[in-house]
């Protein structure tokens, strides 16, 4: 159930096919019990946008990279990584990842996994976003909340990721960098063509070379074997 509300599940039919000795295989229909049920959400749970039921939550946090000496036009992965015991992957929160001005967020399309292990199913979402650093100055990226309620204790329990503070830098004399490295490239290239022109000149001589012997090679064999 998604929400506080009564529900009933309706009768089911089952058509089953039996073998009788002698004589050609029966046939009957068997009904199951229609079931009512209700659904009430827990007093801890008032005003919780979103939370999942669970014996057991676990949550794990990455990044792919630390966040010092972080620059403009860096970029860094975050992800977030949520397994819930007598669950699956779907029912799992969505998160969403804080932003700032001067920061841009990328979030991945979400992935989810079941698995079954002697009866004991668990269910995995792994969220993903990219921050790229637009910007110098400092940036706080927000603390995010996953609520779950523990079926094992019968309370409403949360998992706190932690703000995150960071400093980015401007990258010095961006275009002074850009502009050494131009004519560093526009150098090499000067300086490889000599030898460039070098080679088309050799080139040009075994291509001459090649021609004169062939044309000896030519009149050798009429003088030798006229027709």
């Amino acid at each position: 159930p998604q929400k506080a509300a009564g529900y009933t599940v309706p009768s089911l039919a089952v058509d089953i096919t039996y073998a009788r000795p002698g004589d050609s295989p029966g046939e009957v229909t068997l009904s199951t019990p229609s079931l009512e049920l209700r659904a009430r959400l827990p007093e801890q749970a008032q005003g919780v946008d979103y939370f999942v039921s669970t014996p057991r939550l676990r949550v794990r946090e990455q990044y792919d990279r630390a966040f010092a000496d972080m620059k403009v036009g860096d970029s860094v992965t975050r992800t977030i990584t949520m397994i819930a015991e007598d669950s699956v992957g779907m029912m799992l929160p969505p998160i969403e990842f804080g932003t700032a001005e001067g920061m841009a967020v990328y979030p991945k399309p979400f992935r989810t996994e079941n698995t079954s292990n002697r009866g004991l199913y668990t269910g995995t979402r792994i969220e993903s976003a990219t921050y790229v650093m637009e910007a110098e100055g400092d940036y706080i990226l927000p603390e995010i909340k996953i609520f779950w309620f523990d079926l094992n204790s019968r309370a409403l329990r949360v998992e706190i990721l932690e703000a995150l503070e960071f400093s980015v830098a401007e990258i010095p004399e961006l275009e002074a960098e850009m502009l050494a490295v131009l004519e560093e490239e526009e150098s090499e290239m000067e300086e490889d063509a000599p030898s460039l022109q070098k080679g088309q000149i050799d080139l040009n001589n075994l291509l001459y070379l090649a021609l004169t012997v062939i044309l000896i090679v030519v009149a050798l064999w009429i003088f030798l074997f006229p027709l």
